[in-house]
């Protein structure tokens, strides 16, 4: 697939891949590998399995248009399944956990169909373990140990001429019925400035009660002091 005329070919990505940049300028544009990969998805529903999946879901994200079925599958990464799994292994480069796993690294690594070979074989080998060791039993448990949300879509909001701004929104396969989102952890809700709690309120009507008896008793004292030192109070805990 050919790179986008601002990628450049450096000179570590020639020899640790072995590809150059004269072959990259023969190969087809992104636009139509991608929609030739879209045509093959006809038999829902999917996943996408990849070692590092981020990477994947961000490449595919990026050319939506023209994939649109392929940019809503969900991933499952092998590295987080690997993770999972392995946790005594200080990397979860692909080819650590290969060797872990005792499989053969074939000779062209890094290109792009033994890449792909060796990541099948390292999910089955994972996905089988996993299994026998009680850490998944259904795709929903793999999927939540090792899945990667596609990366969202974004549109405008708004009217013309208006100041818009672009608002993500989740990308969700319509006839994937076994996806499920990866839980995020939610920010506790913040109080808003200018109102106050069932606490403050109760101590500001106790400040106000001790006012009026105090005026009962001591008619000569006035309400002024012992006003104000409830206003104040309840400025203090009720701001604005």
């Amino acid at each position: 697939m050919r790179l986008p005329p601002d990628v450049p070919v450096t000179e570590l990505f020639v020899t640790h891949t072995g590809i150059t940049a004269a072959m990259l300028a023969r190969a087809a544009p992104a636009a139509q590998v991608m929609a030739r990969l879209e045509a093959r998805l006809n038999a829902p529903p999917y996943r996408l399995v990849a070692h590092s999946a981020h990477t994947e879901a961000t490449l595919i994200g990026g050319q939506r248009r023209h994939c649109p079925t392929l940019a809503a599958i969900p991933l499952i990464c092998t590295v987080k399944l690997a993770r999972a799994l392995l946790p005594e292994l200080r990397s979860h480069k692909l080819d650590l956990v290969a060797r872990r796993l005792g499989l053969a690294l074939p000779a062209d690594r890094h290109r792009a169909m033994p890449d792909v070979e060796l990541t099948s074989k390292v999910f089955t080998r994972l996905t089988v373990d996993g299994v026998r060791t009680g850490r998944w039993r259904t795709l929903l448990e793999l999927q939540r140990v090792g899945g990667i949300n596609p990366k969202p879509r974004f549109r405008r909001a708004g009217r013309a001429g208006e100041d818009v701004r672009v608002q993500p929104v989740r990308a969700r396969a319509a006839h994937d019925l076994l996806a499920e989102p990866v839980p995020r952890r939610r920010r506790p809700p913040r109080r808003r400035a200018g109102r106050c709690d069932h606490r403050a309120l109760r101590l500001l009507r106790r400040l106000q009660e001790e006012a009026h008896h105090r005026h009962r008793h001591r008619p000569g004292l006035g309400l002024g002091r012992a006003g104000l030192g409830a206003r104040q109070a309840g400025a203090a805990l009720c701001p604005g």
